[in-house]
């Protein structure tokens, strides 16, 4: 009953037999309804449904139409025919849009004036009219009509060369129609009511004719490999993408796009996937077509082996079916343009990029009616420029997608931009790629990344215009090349930049071979691909490496040597890149990976090396004619030197692809970059002044330097291939090295024909075959005899590589040095260790000249002192001032001084101005440079700073390097010697002490001159002015007589017959000789602070601090922490000179020298001191004897603690075997005697340890195994080793020790003998020294710091605080009766009472376990509250402080000694002190009288005591009031004491 379109509908469809299609048309209004229920902000899609309501309407027209020129032929009827007319009347004007000549036949047909002029078999007419205006009629496919009965359907296969695309301004050559229909899939996805449908539209069609024969969307990309193999762009595409994650690793990278079309399915979204297919599949396969197009042109076809026409092809699928001139109702690229258009601000009219591309459509076209294969050129140019236009939208889609946010479509666009980018600059591709694919794009970056993209709009072939600007926010403007520019900061012309793009085909080249597209990179080499010119005719052309290589060359000089070479062929370059490509002659038996190598390398290296020279050559002849073509010969040559890809800035980028970026590589390589002989454009633009000036007598010289330059380059080039091909003899390094060789040989066999034969036998082998094992060594040696015949290049020139060296003549490693004119003469040579003085004077120069940065560059890469191997030969290195430093963590990691400097400087986190302590020189070095004000004493701080701390490495690397010639191993500690780093294995040490000595000196010093040197002896001789050290008898100043006398000591200890073998101690008289040498290394160093803080110069202050006062570490605690506070903390103050003078003069004696090798300042202010009174006093004893020597043993002791904090256990064993400040007899005393010495046996008290512990050496047995990390220390921390091996040395091995000389004198008095009475004196002394020691200094109750201390004498006064003990000055009151008990026996010895000295012996003995006592209580304490597995040190303590006393308590009381063992023991498997501090008070309590200890003399701790009735049931501290206590009176001492 239906009367409308839809009742018409079913029945015409009944007739047509496509009611499934009819059908479809309520599916539409379904869909556009619930479109608009939506409320979706985006109408493309109800557009599109609009449409397709539109062309299902338009079927049933036509249906009727043809139903009623049916029934017209069977019944003529003027009813009927009325009808037929109002029927055709409805649908001509939608057929005329399509074909016009087929609506005018309709309208004759079925609207006649009457029925008479009605024509017979008007049906088949009809239907023939019909059949050709529906294949160009809009939104409808012949398939959607049906078929009637008898006269068929309205489809089929026409073709004629009038049929039009581009709205009549195209005419194809070949039936192109069904390509266009490619459209409606597109549209057709973004109809589909679910994304299977959408899918399979994708990947079948639903279009007959493109299922028949022709490509389907999904096609388009999966067939690539095959149909793109040779397609330039694809294979840029798949170069950057196939290495790199961005592509589901499941599909090949070939089949990107439907990756990312399929990936777009699952987001879920069609829109999204139709948009892809289109800027993604469909582009790159009109791409393809027009490279088609290319190949086709030069077969001298015209068409393709499938019947069309590519170009005709190329249009069908840009523009596609159903679209409307100039707007963006389509679905193909067509629309995307003129939708982006718009939104770039294109206000009306088709979009341009649409206009070009048809136009040059156009153009293409007409080369065909020519002779293709004779004139492919000017057809290249135009398809790369249709492919520049066809990337504009896509350049468009992705910027407007970075304004939208619309991460989907910016991940989209950026997989149809990026790639290209990849073709242009490798640095670019990979910044777009970061921040566009690997991650979300950030808004924040947006216009960095437009810059980068606008960066690369020139190779690409688009302009800021042809992108135009976004409408509704302001791109940052690009600018285009409209006038001079800059190539790498060298200017250029705009009409000239053109010939720098010729680097884009050299680098477009490289990928497609790489890509293995061979016959693409044969046509970019033959025909250019980058760089345009104008030719005769005014055809756009491309300039060709072809020309390039075949050119006429021959008033170049270097010419005929490459001729000559290359057996007179006068076109060698165009020959070798041919052979290459063909694989003839020498390149036959290649692979592919060779091919890339020799052909880039080739291109650059031989092609454009000679084209540049003779550019330069040109200019030089046109300007000596007064030539105006001058100059620009010049910039020509400049162009083929640097290149376009380098870019505007100076220095270029990193993407160049020419000698300038080869120069780049090779002169960081072989570290002549800073060389003003190295600096390519500074010649060229000193050739390009010449000549605009017309001087061109000068441009000899320029072109002489630029030609040396890169011949050097050249061998550079070689070389590094040679060093390469010794450890990476892969087939590229091969090729890369052949025609690295081949690059250079001719200018080589000009010069040394042996020396290019052996270039040829090492570089020039089967490509193929095996690389001789020591390649590099003789190619560095044939260019070194070649270079020696070269006019002016020095072997120096070519500079070295790391590792390799250079091409200079070998030192002799053992032919010796004069230093100082003849001063010292060494064994080895060192002159090059000499050297770094000269960086310290170009370091100065150029913070005189504000160059700060270079001042800086020479201290951190060297620049004078050359490195050489065992060998003598040159590795390419320099020694550096900053490497003295940077490299100690390693060379120094057990040095003693270096590790008591680490301790003294580092922070509370471990860090020294937050850089890791090990670099403390360097870190101080560089903070003076960052600032203008302090950086002209940075070269002043890396002397004493790095050199000094080196200069002491290196002499105690002379002893470790005796001690390993040795080759002995010590029964009670192993000894692990330095590394050893001499110039030769096993010398005794004499190449390390000439190290030593050599940077001491440093090359260009003069005698006894502060002015004429630049190292620590010049220094010396200059501060040594201030001080009256000044020139001596021997002309130079008295320390640096000392020095050299020390050091000349050395060196004939080191060459006696016997020396550093198995048989001599020539490394004991070593290490105590550099002892000495270091000791007088400080002195100048303490000189220069005095003579600062004199001249208030505070920066200097500082500097002199940090390089001596952290020894003072190792000295004395308290005054290393004043002085740190004072002089490297705080801020010097000048009214405080004298209070730091008094605290600093004091520890002189430990530092090793003494006030009169100091000296008086020369204005005496201040810094006068006396001299240390012969008999020193000890914490306010005065011996009869001179023990201040011995009394430094706790200086060991001090010492050995830091550097077991610092773990440095090599250093621990090497003080603790040799000893280092205790001196008894001229000779070392170590603590290691004193743990060993058999004297012991006469302390009555020695045999109730032995028996103890099982052994006579039971203290060292101690430290070895905790050293060695033995059981039952295996798991101890290094706090614990610390305490351990500490506590031991103070408490067991002086203890006993003390004992020994205490029983000594009583015995040497008990002889009656007057000598032996008065050795009786020196042993009571001796005793009083250690058990006092040196620290506590001279006045009486010695150092108010109680860390001071490192004897019994400093443990009784740490204890009393804790213990209640303490007399009222704060000394320990055993400790007030130890000194009266002292002075008592020394009276007794000096009137041989030794019944009263006896007596006062015995009283003394118990006095010395109270402090024992107390630390094994009080460790109880503290260790009740620990856990099995603790690492606290004090576990460690508590178990020495036991040991120490359990032999005496085990001998009087076996029950009480096994409680406080079972407690105290070193243990990690049972919770500590088990039974509880109170056991152990209770135990003692047992026995101490049993040992003539006084209970009350031990006192109590917490309220705990060892007197019967003090002990309670407490346990633990319950509080902590005496550790305040114990900080309090220790600070306020140190604040209120002075020296």
């Amino acid at each position: 009953d239906g009367q409308l379109m839809y009742g018409m509908s079913k029945v015409l469809c009944e007739e047509f037999g496509n009611c499934s299609y009819d059908g479809e048309i309520l599916k539409l209004f379904n869909v556009g309804q619930q479109e608009i229920k939506s409320g979706s902000n985006s109408c493309n899609k109800l557009k599109g449904v609009i449409g397709a309501i539109e062309d299902s309407l338009v079927v049933v027209l036509i249906q009727d139409v043809l139903s009623k020129a049916v029934e017209l032929e069977t019944m003529s009827d003027v009813t009927l025919l009325g009808a037929a007319r109002a029927s055709t009347l409805a649908v001509i004007p939608i057929v005329a849009k399509g074909d016009a000549s087929a609506a005018e036949t309709l309208f004759s047909l079925m609207v006649p004036r009457s029925i008479d002029y009605l024509k017979a078999n008007v049906a088949n007419s009809v239907f023939e009219a019909m059949r050709v205006g529906v294949d160009q009629m809009y939104g409808v496919d012949c398939e959607d009509i049906g078929a009637l009965p008898v006269y068929g359907s309205l489809c089929m296969q026409h073709a004629t060369a009038s049929s039009t695309f581009a709205f009549g301004r195209y005419i194809n050559m070949t039936n192109v129609y069904g390509q266009s229909l490619i459209s409606r899939d597109v549209r057709a996805i973004r109809m589909a009511t679910d994304y299977d449908e959408a899918r399979a539209v994708y990947e079948h069609s639903q279009n007959s004719r493109v299922k028949a024969s022709l490509p389907t969307l999904e096609s388009m990309s999966i067939d690539a490999s095959t149909a793109m193999k040779e397609d330039p762009t694809f294979n840029i595409f798949l170069y950057a993408l196939s290495d790199e994650k961005l592509i589901d690793k499941s599909n090949p990278v070939e089949v990107y796009a439907d990756t990312v079309v399929k990936d777009s399915f699952e987001v879920p979204d069609v829109d999204l996937a139709a948009e892809a297919s289109v800027a993604l599949n469909m582009w790159m396969f009109i791409i393809h077509k027009l490279h088609e197009s290319i190949r086709v042109c030069k077969l001298d076809k015209d068409k393709n082996d499938d019947g069309f026409f590519p170009i005709d092809e190329a249009i069908a699928y840009w523009i596609g079916a159903d679209q409307n001139e100039g707007e963006d109702d389509g679905d193909l690229m067509y629309a995307i343009t003129e939708r982006m258009a718009k939104i770039f601000g294109q206000k009306s009219g088709e979009a341009n990029v649409n206009s070009n591309i048809i136009d040059l459509m156009n153009e293409a076209k007409k080369f065909f009616r020519l002779k293709c294969s004779s004139n492919i050129e000017p057809l290249r140019v135009i398809i790369y420029k249709i492919i520049s236009q066809m990337t504009v939208p896509l350049i468009q889609n992705l910027i407007y997608s970075m304004y939208q946010e619309d991460q989907n479509h910016i991940e989209l666009y950026a997989f149809a931009v990026v790639p290209l980018v990849m073709g242009c600059s490798n640095s670019t591709y990979h910044y777009l790629k970061e921040n566009l694919i690997d991650y979300d794009f950030e808004q924040s970056k947006r216009d960095a990344i437009i810059l980068k993209l606008q960066s690369v709009y020139d190779c690409l072939g688009v302009s800021c215009q042809d992108i135009g600007s976004y409408r509704t926010a302001s791109v940052r403007k690009c600018g285009q090349r409209v006038g001079p520019d800059d190539i790498a900061g060298y200017p250029i012309e705009a009409d000239l930049y053109e010939h720098s793009k010729i680097d884009l085909d050299v680098y477009q080249i490289g990928i497609l071979l790489k890509m293995g597209a061979y016959d693409a990179a044969m046509d970019y080499y033959m025909y250019g691909r980058n760089s345009k010119y104008f030719g005769n005719d005014d055809t756009e052309l491309y300039r060709t490496l072809d020309w390039f290589a075949s050119d006429d060359r021959s008033q170049t000089p270097q010419y005929q040597a490459f001729v000559d070479y290359f057996g007179g062929d006068a076109n060698y370059a165009k020959s070798l890149v041919e052979s290459v490509l063909d694989r003839e002659g020498r390149f036959r038996n290649i692979s592919s990976d060779h091919v890339t190598e020799l052909i880039t390398i080739i291109l650059t290296n031989v092609v454009m090396y000679m084209h540049s020279l003779h550019e330069m050559y040109k200019s030089k002849e046109s300007c000596g004619d007064g030539d105006s073509d001058a100059l620009e010969m010049w910039d020509m040559a400049a162009s083929y030197l640097i290149g376009s890809m380098e870019g505007p800035r100076s220095g270029g980028s990193s993407d160049g692809q020419f000698l300038y970026n080869l120069n780049k590589l090779r002169c960081e390589e072989f570290d002549i970059c800073t060389r003003p002989e190295n600096d390519m454009i500074g010649f060229l633009l000193k050739g390009r002044d010449v000549v605009s000036g017309g001087d061109c007598k000068k441009l000899d010289e320029t072109i002489d330097s630029i030609a040396r330059l890169l011949q050097i380059l050249l061998i550079q080039n070689t070389l590094h291939y040679s060093a390469i091909l010794e450890t990476e003899p892969s087939k590229r390094n091969r090729a890369a090295g052949y025609a690295s060789a081949l690059s250079i040989l001719p200018l080589i066999e000009q010069a040394n024909t042996t020396s290019a034969e052996t270039i040829e036998a090492t570089m020039l082998t089967n490509l193929n075959g095996d690389v001789d094992r020591d390649i590099a060594h003789v190619t560095f040696q044939a260019f070194a005899s070649a270079i020696t015949q070269i006019r002016d290049i020095e072997c120096n020139d070519v500079g070295s590589l790391r590792e390799y060296g250079g091409v200079c003549t070998n030192v002799n490693p053992s032919e010796g040095t004069s230093l100082s004119n003849g001063l010292y003469i060494t064994s080895t040579n060192v002159g090059e260790r000499a050297k770094i003085a000269l960086d310290i004077r170009d370091i100065e120069q150029a913070l005189l000249g504000g160059d700060v940065e270079m001042s800086r560059m020479i201290y951190k890469n060297g620049l004078n002192a050359n490195k050489f191997d065992e060998k003598g030969k040159f590795i390419g290195e320099k020694w550096s001032l900053s490497g003295y430093s940077t490299s100690a963590s390693e060379e120094m990691i057990q040095d003693s001084n270096f590790n008591i400097f680490k301790y003294a400087l580092k922070d509370e986190t471990g860090l020294f101005y937050d850089r890791s302590v090990d670099l403390y020189a360097n870190t101080y070095v560089q903070r003076l440079f960052d600032k203008s004000e302090t950086s002209a004493i940075a070269p002043e701080a890396a002397i004493v700073l790095n050199l000094w701390m080196y200069i002491v490495h290196k002499l105690y690397d002379t002893v470790s390097d005796c001690k390993k010639n040795m080759k002995i191993t010590n029964d009670s500690i192993n000894l692990t010697p330095n590394s050893a780093k001499g110039l030769r294995d096993n010398d005794g040490g004499v190449f390390a002490l000439d190290e030593a000595v050599s940077y001491w000196i440093g090359d260009s010093q003069q005698t006894g001159e502060g002015n004429q040197g630049h190292l620590l002896y010049a220094l010396t001789e200059r501060i040594g002015e201030y001080f009256g050290q000044g020139k001596g008898s021997t002309g130079q100043a008295v320390v640096n007589t000392k020095i050299l006398r020390l050091f000349n000591e050395a060196k004939n200890e080191i060459v006696l017959a016997d020396a550093c073998t198995v048989k001599s101690d020539t490394d004991l008289r070593l290490r105590r000789i550099a002892d000495k040498i270091t000791r007088q290394m400080t002195i100048p160093l303490v000189q220069s602070l005095i003579h600062n803080m004199v001249i208030n110069d505070k920066e200097r202050v500082k500097l002199y601090a940090i390089s001596f006062v952290p020894l003072i570490a190792g000295c004395s605690p308290s005054t290393f922490i004043y002085l740190k506070q004072k002089l490297i903390l705080g801020e010097y103050i000048v009214a405080e000179f004298d209070e730091i003078m008094e605290r600093l003069q004091p520890v002189y004696g430990c530092l090793g020298f003494s006030c009169q090798e100091i000296g008086d300042y020369k204005t005496g202010t201040g810094s006068l001191c006396s001299a240390e009174p012969k008999l020193r006093p000890m914490a306010g004893y005065v011996p009869s004897s001179d023990v201040k020597e011995i009394a430094k043993i706790d200086l060991d002791i001090l010492q050995i603690n830091i550097l077991m904090q610092m773990e440095a256990y090599d250093a621990v064993k090497d003080i603790y075997n040799f000893g280092k400040n205790a001196v008894i007899n001229e000779e070392p005393l170590s603590l290691h005697h004193l743990a060993t010495s058999s004297y012991r046996e006469i302390v009555p008290q020695f045999k109730v340890f032995k028996a103890f512990f099982e052994e006579n050496d039971y203290a060292d047995s101690l430290i070895i195994k905790i050293l060695n990390q033995q059981f039952p220390f295996n798991s101890a921390s290094s706090q614990q080793r610390t305490a351990l091996v500490v506590n031991t040395l103070q408490y067991m091995v002086m203890y006993m020790y003390a004992l020994r000389e205490i029983y000594d004198a009583v015995n040497d008095c008990e002889a009656g003998d007057a000598t032996r009475n008065s050795d009786g004196l020196v042993s009571w002394d001796k005793a009083a020294a250690f058990l006092i020691g040196s620290i506590e200094g001279i006045i009486s109750g010695g150092s108010r710091w109680v860390e001071d201390g490192q004897l019994l004498f400093g443990l009784a006064k740490q204890q009393c605080f804790r213990f209640g003990t303490c007399a009222k000055s704060g000394n320990a009151n055993l400790n007030v009766e130890l000194i009266e008990l002292l002075y008592a026996g020394k009276g007794e010895l000096e009137s041989m009472n030794c019944d009263a000295l006896k007596k006062t012996s015995e009283e003394i003995v118990p006095l010395l376990m109270i402090p024992l006592i107390q630390g094994t209580l009080r460790s109880a304490m503290v260790n009740e509250d620990l856990t099995y597995f603790t690492a606290s040190k004090d576990l460690a303590s508590g178990y020495i402080y036991s040991h120490s006393i359990l032999p005496l308590i085990k001998a009087v009381d076996t029950t009480a000694a096994s409680v406080i063992k079972k407690n105290m023991d070193f243990q990690f498997t049972v919770t500590p002190v088990s039974d509880g501090a109170f056991a152990i008070f209770k135990a003692f309590e047992q026995a101490i009288p049993k040992i003539g200890v006084n209970c009350r003399d031990v006192g109590r701790i917490d309220s705990m005591g060892v007197c019967p009735g003090d002990a309670s049931s407490a346990s633990g501290f319950g509080n902590y009031a005496w550790i305040v206590t114990l900080v309090s009176v220790s600070i306020s001492h140190l604040v209120a004491f002075k020296c």
